[in-house]
């Protein structure tokens, strides 16, 4: 009796073995597949982001230059304003003396 349990016990070692190695070979084709897939999202997320950045920093390029050409409009425009008020005030001045 103690024989026939040492091999169905053997058996059962062995049944299980195959069982373990045949589970972790599907484990490690599932994973590796969904490591795929994941990546292939990653860089699909990861080239849109570089284009909303490439967009943002085009955006942000073109408002600046914008915005730059506006104030040095409108320094340009005082200085002339800022002028003009000098020469009135020197023509005052002179006038009151």
């Amino acid at each position: 009796m103690k024989a026939e349990l040492q091999a169905g016990t053997e058996g059962l070692r062995t049944e299980m073995s195959a069982g373990f190695a045949e589970m972790r070979t599907y484990v490690d084709v599932s994973v590796k597949s969904l490591r795929d897939e994941l990546r292939t999202h990653f860089d699909i997320v990861a080239e849109s982001l570089r284009d909303d950045i490439r967009n943002m920093f085009d955006w942000m390029k073109a408002n600046i230059n914008g915005v730059t050409t506006r104030v040095d409009a409108i320094e340009t425009g005082h200085g002339a304003h800022l002028a003009t008020l000098e020469t009135r005030v020197t023509k005052l001045e002179a006038d009151r003396n």
